[in-house]
């Protein structure tokens, strides 16, 4: 039995973790609820929740107030389902932001949140957080891949939000705006956004919104997923995206897209109509002649008007040396066939 004197003392010690509690403490924590009601600490579990203000170090820390319990599914959904869980899962909400939850650190946690609430969470709460901020493009289209590369959601939950998310994608598609330039250090190869954060002499480096791989991993589940006209689009947007970029978005993004992408359209190309057909050979075709244009150079013509005067023989011969005597032939009348 815990007295409130004790309990007292307890809250205002909570109090001095203003950046946040040790995760041990929360270890520690989970010990104290095995005898003292989830309610009568809450405040002071809000204190310590409140402190961790990125996603995935909070649910690090409050997973931790249910010990193993949350090893095992059954026990998970039974530890979901109590006051406890309630409040853990309303903690880590109040973290469902763009900005919080389109990072690499956070997709592991989500999914995770997801299992535990049942799979329709997925499309209950964090679509609608997608679908808010899909100006972010390379962020969205990074985290939906993930969903499908994952393994443990189920086909018809991840085929409901490209479903959902695709169509949005495709209207609001941009890469352009998340160009970033860095600098690069010679020496450390250490790459920074600023150029103050690197003492030693720095290399101008242009930073790819996207990787071309996975935004054609992308764009091959929308296949699979039917949404052939959300392909169009995004394909038509990307290609407007290109030659408003240069050669910062065609080379590791375009060309590694659409390589990657060809032979699910080739497998699909019975399903597509003529007009969809000959849409794909034209962009193939502008894109192959952008890339040739801007990183290749125009095809080297043969030479024309370069008459140049006679050398002279540089041995004792001195004008009867045969190979002399055919190249000064050459050199004065380049279109007169010589036998070298």
């Amino acid at each position: 039995m815990h007295t409130l004197g004790e309990l007292d003392l307890f809250q205002r010690a909570v109090g001095c973790f203003q950046e946040g509690a040790p995760l041990e403490f929360f270890e520690d924590l989970h010990k104290l609820l095995a005898t003292v009601d989830f309610k009568r600490i809450a405040e002071c579990l809000d204190i310590c929740a409140d402190a961790f203000q990125s996603f995935e170090p909070r649910f690090q820390a409050l997973k931790r107030l249910f010990g193993t319990d949350l090893d095992n599914l059954i026990t998970r959904i039974d530890a979901y389902l109590s006051p406890l869980g309630q409040w853990f899962l309303s903690k880590m909400e109040d973290l469902l932001e763009p900005t919080k939850i389109l990072v690499k650190s956070a997709r592991r946690p989500l999914i995770y949140i997801c299992e535990l609430a049942g799979w329709e969470y997925l499309l209950d709460k964090i679509c609608p957080v997608l679908e808010a901020a899909v100006e972010m493009t390379p962020f969205v289209i990074s985290f939906m891949v993930s969903l499908s590369e994952d393994g443990t959601i189920p086909t018809t939950i991840i085929r409901a939000a490209y479903s959902r998310l695709a169509p949005r994608i495709r209207e609001h598609f941009n890469l352009v705006r998340w160009q970033r330039e860095a600098f690069r250090s010679y020496e450390t190869g250490m790459v920074t956004l600023h150029k103050s954060g690197i003492k030693l002499g720095q290399q101008r480096v242009s930073l790819t919104p996207i990787d071309g791989r996975e935004l054609a991993k992308f764009l091959r589940l929308c296949l699979s997923f039917s949404l052939h006209g959300e392909v169009d689009g995004i394909l038509n947007r990307l290609e407007a995206e290109t030659y408003r970029a240069g050669p910062a978005i065609l080379v590791p993004v375009t060309l590694i897209c659409l390589r990657d992408l060809s032979p699910m359209l080739l497998s699909h190309g019975l399903a597509f109509d003529a007009a969809r057909l000959t849409s794909y050979r034209r962009l193939y075709q502008d894109i192959i002649t952008n890339y040739i244009s801007t990183c290749v150079g125009n095809e080297p013509q043969k030479p024309n008007q370069w008459t140049r005067q006679p050398g002279k023989c540089p041995f004792w011969t001195q004008g009867s040396c045969q190979d002399c005597i055919q190249l000064n032939a050459f050199l004065e009348d380049p279109y007169h066939e010589v036998y070298e």
